[in-house]
């Protein structure tokens, strides 16, 4: 039900953009469009799987990019056709999984669009020029409805896959690269700017941008290294206290899990419910030091 919502909503936004909304001339026509599109392919070529599931990469920034430039038909052009990335190549995704991928990117982009023409049309009206902070504010709102949008659907559709609490997916996911992906949204104002430069200047300036980006994406991958190895770093002093004590083998699993079920009924923070759960794995890790004497009797 949620990827045939998802893809009816997809399609709804981008007849309404054929129709109401044409492509602005910033943007250079549909050559400006597969532009946009080859630099998102790019960008969204090696995403990051993130702990609970969800997946980033920072192919955000040209699709906000290309929603500026070119209003909400770009945006949602670039964005359902300029994410493909290895994994639905290689069939890693199954096919319903990429057209609910694509089609939630599209309705962000298109949202995105809406959301920098009214801004626009607001703060400056027919005196509008890009070149002005009133664009700066109206692209930081535009990619933060990005953003919103695109996380919201992403987080729903992670909690409804595994079963996890949206809260968690969040405190473990999207809140722990938030920073780092709402920094994608002056990068995409930079490239927009830059695109415009004359004399087809900013065609060959544009890819520059390829090297923060990467910086960005290589920062994603070092917080899931970090956190996998901390995480695999825990499970082993478990497994070395059921290796000290058999008789109770599991026992500090289960306390783990016992644990956060009921910090999850007490409702506390995502963050407090996290350390408990690791507390729970970690709680008899002195009986490594025990004598046999002692621990076994």
């Amino acid at each position: 039900r949620l990827i045939v919502a998802t893809v009816a909503v997809a399609i709804l936004g981008i007849a309404a953009a054929i129709a109401l909304f044409p492509l602005r001339p910033e943007i250079d026509g549909l050559a400006g469009v597969a532009y946009w599109m080859a630099l998102a392919l790019a960008a969204s070529a090696m995403p990051v799987q993130l702990p609970r599931g969800s997946v980033v990469s920072v192919g955000a920034a040209p699709v906000i990019g290309a929603a500026i430039l070119g209003g909400p038909l770009a945006g949602a052009a670039v964005g359902i056709l300029g994410t493909v990335d290895l994994r639905e190549i290689r069939g890693r995704i199954p096919w319903y999984g990429t057209l609910f991928n694509h089609a939630e990117l599209a309705i962000s982009g298109f949202a995105a669009g809406i959301a920098f023409t009214a801004m626009a049309n607001l703060l400056a009206g027919a005196s509008f020029t890009f070149f002005s902070p009133e664009s700066f504010l109206a692209a930081l709102i535009a990619g933060m409805v990005f953003l919103a949008t695109n996380w919201s659907l992403t987080l729903l559709a992670v909690a409804t896959r595994t079963g996890a609490p949206i809260q968690a997916i969040w405190s473990q996911d999207a809140g722990a690269v938030a920073i780092s992906v709402v920094g994608l949204v002056p990068l995409a104002w930079l490239m927009a700017q830059t695109f415009l430069l004359p004399n087809g200047l900013g065609w060959w300036a544009t890819p520059l941008f390829a090297v923060p980006l990467f910086t960005t994406r290589v920062a994603y991958a070092r917080y899931v290294e970090t956190r996998e190895l901390f995480e695999q770093t825990i499970e082993a002093l478990s497994k070395a206290v059921d290796a000290r004590d058999p008789y109770t083998r599991n026992h500090p699993s289960r306390v783990s899990h016992i644990a956060e079920a009921m910090c999850r009924v007490m409702r506390l923070p995502e963050n407090e419910i996290e350390r408990i759960k690791w507390a729970g794995l970690l709680h008899d890790i002195g009986k490594i030091g025990i004598r046999d004497n002692v621990l076994l009797k």
